[in-house]
Parts: C-alpha cells; structure tokens; sequence
C-alpha cells in the first residue's frame, strides 16, 4: 500500500487533519488501533476558533444540533459568589462564535468522521502501527490489523497518537515538561444543587477546589477536583468522592447517573520539534496540558488545520518540502506558551501552597467582581481562551501590517454585509486575497498565474460589500488594503497597495 500522507491516530486532531487533507483532495490514509470512535466525554469545550475550523469545514450545523453554548462563569469562595463571567457573549464582535461551546468529545470525533465517511474516506480500525524506516523514498511503515502484518510506503508520518505516541517514541523526539503532584478527579454524573445548569461553576475552597462543567444533557456535568491523600491511599470509589466534595464544597449537592469517573496525574508537556525528517507530530503527542481553560483537544485541531495546507502545497501544488519545516517554527513556540498560561492558571485555582491558598480564597474574591466587569479585560480573556489570539507574527511565512491586519495573525472578524463576515468570505480550500481600493488588478492576476501556490487563490474586491468602508475604518484601515489570507485564514502579507517586487520577495518564502 502506498499513500502521501500516513495518519496515526484517529482521535479529534487526527480526524481534523483527515478532513482537512480531504478538502485540499491529498492523498491520506488514516489508522487507529482502536475499533471506533471514543464513546467518552473526554475534552468538553469547543473554543470560538475550532468552531470557526467547523464552520469551514461546513459542520457548524450539525454541531448545534449537538452541544450548547456555556451561558456563563460563576466562581465561588467559601460558598459565595466571587465573580460572574457572560461566556455567552462576551466575545462579542471579536468572532462570529463568541463564546464557550460544549460538545464533547465523542461528539467531535463522530462528526469528524462523518465528515471523512460523506467524501468517500473511511478509517483504517483495528490497526496498530508497529515501526518504521525512514530513507530518501519515504517512510516504510509496519502496520498490524485484523488480515496480520502489512507495510505501507508513505512521504510522510504524523503522529497524532496520544500523549503514549509510540510516533514519538520510536523517532526519539524529547518530551520535555513535568507531572503535578497531586492526583485529581473527573467525573461525567447528574447533579442535583441549587446552582443554575446552564454555567459553569467553580468553587475555591481554602484546602479544595471543583470546577463543574454543564453539558448537553438535562442536569449532567462534568466534575474536575482534587483528590485528597487520604482517599488517594484507597482508592476511592465515586461514592467517596461525593461524600469528600459535600464535605470540603460550600454548595449542597447530589449525583446520580454517574457515566464515568477517573483520577489522573496532571501533566505539562511538549516536544522539542514537532517534526523530524519527514515525522510530524499533532496534538496530546506534542504537548499536553492542565485542563486549565479547555485548551487540549482545541489547540490540537490547529495543529491539523495549520500542517494540512502545507502537506496540500508541497504534495499537491509542487512546493518546496523546506515549507514544512514551518509547521514546526509556527505551532510548537505556541505550543510552549499556552502550557505555560495554562500552568500559570491550574496552579492558582488547584494549587494547595500557602500562597495558592491565599489568592483563591481570599485574593481573587476581592479582585473577580472588578475585573470580570471590565470589557476591555473580558474581551483579553476571550481572545486568550479561545485561541484567536495564537499568532505567527515570527513566521518567515509572515510580512507586513496594516491597522489591524497584522501578518501572522488569524484574519480579523468583521462584517461584509448584513449576511456577510470576513471569515466567511475566506472559507473555501486555498489561498484568499482581499483588496480593497486597489487599481491595479491585472498585475495581481499575474502574479497569481505565474505562482504555483497561488494558483487557485480567490481575489475578493471589499468594494462591492456596503459594510466594508465602516468595517475597515474601525480596524484602522483608512484608505486601500491589499491582504493575502492563507488557508488556515491567518494572514500571510499585507501592505496598502501592491508592491511587485516585496510581493515576489514575500512569495520566494515558499
């Protein structure tokens, strides 16, 4: 057997690429050793920048159909409310998707590979991967399933095979971070308190603390807490559990239903380089995180939508191979930092030190009430959590800024018309270039005829959309804009009018 692109792991970030591949028509293959979808919760929250990804992928739909947005934030200390987060808007005019969406994670997988299965693409079930050999043809992968031991030829190997990746084992990629010490809980059960079903809770508790999670269903949620030593010697039952949480919580509460329970280490990891040769790895085999801010599963997504691209360009459009090496450059710098915010905020909310203690319950409740209020620091928080704010402003791939378009970062949202916003317009597979009172279009066609890259590009004239001179003037855009979009809607270029040669210097870069 012989493919382009070899897959391992058919979990959400393996699914995603799978689409992804799929919509730009590479070759894939796509294996998991398991025999089908999780039927788990898993990961919960979708954030406003995966939902855009479903929302290219023309699965937005079938999405609401299956979750529900997170109305909003209640944090407590010692039993009293210390501040309230709007979730169900306050990313308002920011994305088309400006909240906290739960759909969990089986959810997501399904609906991935209902994608795969409507485009005539199936998952390889049952298939473990084994080893490989890697030379100047490919990578010859060793595969078992049901029939026995097959080999297949591949240009290239991604790994996106859990935080275990024997991917990334077997290439020898260090796995750099730590464990926390204390063992925690999760929980998918019914609930019964006083407390609203459609938000999200958080209680900070001087020795505890418990975040519960709402989800689709009637009155289920899911629980995160700690575990305590004491229990942690037993290994607790869930009634246990739910004894120790009415006990150290100030809020009554019963379970009933309870679909699954856990305890599990918290660990913070990342690879050094997340490729090596022709391996690519993608999502929990590349970085692992706290559940701080519900980043896991969302960050991996956009590890997929930012290599499948460029697997398109080099495999499909004849570019260099050198232009995969900015998978790497792009996502594993982003990769750091977000292990690095959501340390920061997992320490403070589960962390059991004096000083920990000390800015749960008494630092944060005086504190929470005013910045919670605040729209300037909602609107930070928002682009934080839901991952529009990851850039590659450092990118080779990235020149220019104009208002605020700025290369590297995702397009920015904002209206067309009453039916029409920018994300919209740049949703198609392929490149996207918006100008806007720009004159000299037939040298910008040449350009494009002449680029391999470019050679399916669509060029959309801003002028014909009534909202664009308001729109454009609040992004600091006062008189023309010439914005080359990648395909992953970050920007790539960007000037106020067309520049021949720094357009071909630009463009040289792949």
């Amino acid at each position: 057997m012989r493919t382009k692109i070899l897959i391992v792991g058919a979990g959400p970030t393996g699914l995603m690429l799978a689409c992804q591949l799929s919509r730009f028509n590479v070759d894939f293959q796509i294996i998991d050793k398991k025999s089908g979808t999780t039927t788990r919760s898993k990961a919960l929250g979708v954030q406003a920048r995966s939902m855009e990804i479903y929302d290219q992928l023309g699965l937005i739909d079938k999405a609401f159909a299956q979750g529900k947005i997170a109305d909003g934030a209640w944090f407590f200390a010692k039993g009293k409310i210390a501040g309230q987060l709007p979730l169900g808007r306050f990313g308002q005019g920011l994305s088309p998707f400006p909240y906290l969406f739960i759909l969990e994670q089986s959810k997501n997988e399904a609906l991935l590979e209902g994608y795969l299965n409507e485009n005539g693409r199936t998952v390889l079930w049952d298939t473990s991967f084994e080893s490989y050999i890697e030379d100047d043809s490919g990578v010859h992968v060793s595969i078992t399933d049901k029939e026995g031991h097959k080999v297949i030829h591949a240009d290239y190997i991604v790994g996106a095979d859990g935080a275990h990746s024997p991917v990334r084992k077997l290439s020898k990629i260090p796995f750099l971070g730590g464990t926390y010490e204390d063992l925690f809980l999760v929980a998918d059960a019914k609930i019964e308190w006083n407390l609203p079903y459609d938000k999200l809770c958080v209680m900070m508790e001087r020795d505890s603390f418990g975040a519960f999670f709402p989800m689709p269903e009637e009155k289920r949620v899911r629980i995160i807490s700690i575990v305590p030593d004491e229990l942690e010697e037993s290994n607790a039952s869930f009634d246990k559990i739910a004894a120790y949480l009415n006990d150290r919580l100030s809020v009554p509460m019963s379970f009933s239903d309870v679909k699954w329970f856990a305890t599990y280490k918290v660990h913070y990891k990342y690879v050094s380089q997340f490729n090596k040769g022709r391996i690519f790895l993608c999502g929990d085999a590349a970085h692992i995180h706290s559940p701080a801010g519900g980043q896991g599963m969302n960050t991996g997504l956009q590890d997929a939508t930012n290599l499948a691209w460029k697997f398109a360009a080099v495999c499909k459009n004849g570019l260099d191979a050198q232009l995969l090496k900015t998978y790497d450059t792009e996502r594993q710098p982003n990769a750091v930092q977000l292990i690095k915010t959501t340390d920061r905020g997992f320490q403070l909310i589960g962390g059991n030190k004096r000083w920990q203690r000390f800015v749960r319950t008494k630092l944060l409740p005086l504190v929470a009430g005013r910045v919670f209020s605040s729209d300037r620091i909602r609107r930070r928080i928002f682009k934080r959590i839901s991952q529009i704010e990851i850039h590659y402003r450092r990118s080779i791939l990235s020149k220019g800024k104009l208002g605020g378009f700025v290369a590297g970062d995702r397009l920015p949202y904002f209206e067309l018309s009453e039916t029409m916003h920018s994300l919209m317009l740049t949703a198609s597979p392929g490149f996207h270039i918006l100008c806007w009172k720009i004159h000299d279009i037939s040298t910008l066609k040449t350009i494009i005829e002449n680029k391999a890259m470019l050679g399916h590009a669509k060029v959309h004239d801003l002028s014909s959309f009534p909202l664009t001179s308001k729109s454009l003037d609040s992004l600091g855009v006062k008189n023309s804009l010439f914005c080359m979009v990648r395909p992953d809607q970050h920007i790539g270029y960007v000037a106020a009018t067309i520049k021949v040669k720094d357009i071909e210097s630009y463009l040289s870069n792949y």
